[in-house]
């Protein structure tokens, strides 16, 4: 990635033009990164499925908070315990999936398996608050609505507008909305350099 961490600033910077990249290239970054994975996971069958996506699980929620974060040089302990949590948490629900696998159709397996590799996007959002607290600068924070039909809890989450960091109690990706791990929506922070 041509791109350095600014860590005061909790945001990347484009090494050739010394310019930040925005918060939406970054977003974008990490849906590229999740459908470049979806796309493997596709392309197995049910059988594969049950050992490959565990790993790729592991491997996107590892990728999406290193991308939030700031990169693996500004990891700490607490920062690799919150990633473990997230894949901990992931595990249980796959080991759910893998027992009712074979009774599910091709289709049903291809959308249960991008929900757990959506599910990475938690470990992006969590890796930009760590980012934002670390650097602060960033004050509020703001649901940012994504997708073209956001459901009704993250239209509610966005109503509230700017607020404390820590006041929307929650992250796109972390299944606590109605659209579960499907959310597209993200947090922006304010004197964090989120804003272009």
């Amino acid at each position: 990635m041509p791109y350095i961490w600014d860590k005061v600033k909790a945001r990347y910077k484009d090494t050739k033009t010394g310019r930040f990249i925005s918060g939406k290239q970054v977003s974008e970054l990490a849906k590229a990164s999740i459908q470049e994975t979806g796309k493997l996971v596709s392309r197995l069958g049910s059988k594969e499925v049950r050992t490959v996506l565990r790993e790729e699980v592991k491997r996107e929620t590892i990728r999406q908070y290193l991308l939030g974060r700031g990169g693996e040089a500004v990891m700490s302990q607490k920062d690799w315990g919150t990633v473990g949590g997230i894949i901990k948490e992931q595990y249980s629900h796959l080991d759910d999936f893998a027992e009712g696998i074979d009774e599910l159709s091709d289709a049903e397996v291809e959308a249960r398996s991008f929900m757990y590799l959506n599910s990475a996007r938690e470990g992006l959002e969590k890796g930009k608050r760590e980012a934002a607290d670390e650097s602060g600068e960033a004050k509020q924070e703001r649901w940012v609505l994504g997708g073209k039909n956001p459901c009704d809890d993250c239209k509610e989450l966005a109503d509230m507008g700017w607020v404390d960091i820590g006041e929307l109690g929650q992250f796109p990706g972390d299944g606590g909305t109605a659209c579960l791990t499907n959310c597209e929506c993200e947090i922006e922070y304010s004197g964090g350099g989120e804003e272009d």
